[in-house]
């Protein structure tokens, strides 16, 4: 996202005293260059909480970097609880370096925090590992983060393990409780990756008149 638009959206946040502020998404927040100055400028603007969702395929110099920069959360894509299967996965022999990145930060980060939450997208791939997944990062981390997959609204193949339509009670909550913003400032549900029916565009609207159409549109849902 240009530092400008963030900038901008940083500000309406800051004034309210609760928000929590995700950077990543899709994408892998650490592949911005200057991701930390993100981070800085969302705390120094009066965000509440401020994470990032990571692969964690980085350095030492970058693991001393994520800890200094301030973060509340960091949620680590995982997806496996072997390195056969991570690196089927995922498409990269990295489990073993992900393993020591995630030990890394647990021993080194500061009054608890970061927050570092193992995450794993359940899969027809992975779900014979869901149990020892999150036994494993429930007793090492304290968190475990398992989510259903998603295809974008047919931008990808759907990989889930049975037919489960969202209920209408859970799509308002979510619609009434998040916004997602795009790196160009469109607003869209969670799963329309490709902002084929956007609410709005933070380049153009404030955020709180993109925020109560989006919550309009939310509670209209039927169920």
């Amino acid at each position: 996202m240009e530092k400008g638009l963030f900038g901008r959206i940083v500000e309406q946040l800051g004034a309210a005293d609760d928000v929590a502020l995700m950077l990543g998404g899709v994408g892998d927040a650490l592949c911005c260059e200057d991701w930390p100055a993100y981070v800085a400028a969302a705390k120094s603007g009066g965000v509440w909480g401020v994470g990032v969702t990571t692969d964690l395929l980085v350095d030492r110099d970058a693991l001393d970097v994520l800890l200094g920069a301030g973060l509340d959360v960091v949620v680590v894509r995982i997806n496996a609880d072997d390195r056969e299967r991570y690196t089927r996965l995922m498409g990269v022999d990295a489990f073993d370096q992900v393993m020591k990145n995630v030990e890394y930060l647990l021993s080194h980060r500061h009054d608890g925090l970061p927050w570092v939450v193992p995450s794993l997208v359940k899969t027809v791939d992975n779900v014979d590992q869901l149990e020892s997944f999150v036994d494993r990062w429930t007793y090492y981390a304290g968190h475990a983060l398992v989510v259903g997959p998603s295809t974008g609204r047919g931008a990808m193949p759907d990989q889930g393990v049975m037919a489960m339509p969202l209920p209408a009670r859970y799509v308002r909550h979510r619609d009434t409780t998040a916004m997602h913003v795009l790196s160009d400032g469109k607003v869209v549900a969670s799963d329309d990756w490709l902002a084929s029916a956007a609410w709005g565009d933070l380049s153009r609207e404030r955020l709180v008149e993109v925020w109560d159409r989006q919550v309009a549109s939310a509670m209209s849902v039927v169920g």
